[in-house]
């Protein structure tokens, strides 16, 4: 049964996963589509959004193949960190020039 429309993809599904569309690694998500379902690895289904259009439309479907899912999660994860970690940096970094700048334009 799906749980918010979160399907699980069997290790011996009768349809196999194809690679991901952008990159052609091993995909984990598929997004149904009308057209051709999607095929994307973890990183490129949160990299183009599609996370965002799924959450506004709760009734559509997403299958998920959880072994691959774990396996590509490790390295997104990371990915992310090291983003959040150099934005952070940006924002100190912009903060205290924006300060300097206030500090002599009222010296």
């Amino acid at each position: 049964p799906a749980i918010y429309g979160i399907r699980t993809m069997a290790q011996s599904s009768s349809a196999p996963l194809k690679p991901c569309t952008i990159c052609q690694s091993e995909s984990s998500i598929v997004v149904p589509s009308l057209a051709a379902p999607k095929h994307f690895c973890l990183l490129h289904y949160l990299g183009t959004g599609n996370h965002r259009k799924r959450s506004k439309n709760k009734r559509s479907k997403l299958f998920v193949h959880p072994l691959r899912l774990e396996s590509q999660l490790p390295a997104v994860q990371d990915l992310f960190s090291e983003a959040f970690v150099e934005l952070q940096k940006e924002i100190r970094e912009e903060s205290a020039r924006g300060l300097d700048l206030n500090l002599n334009l009222a010296g």
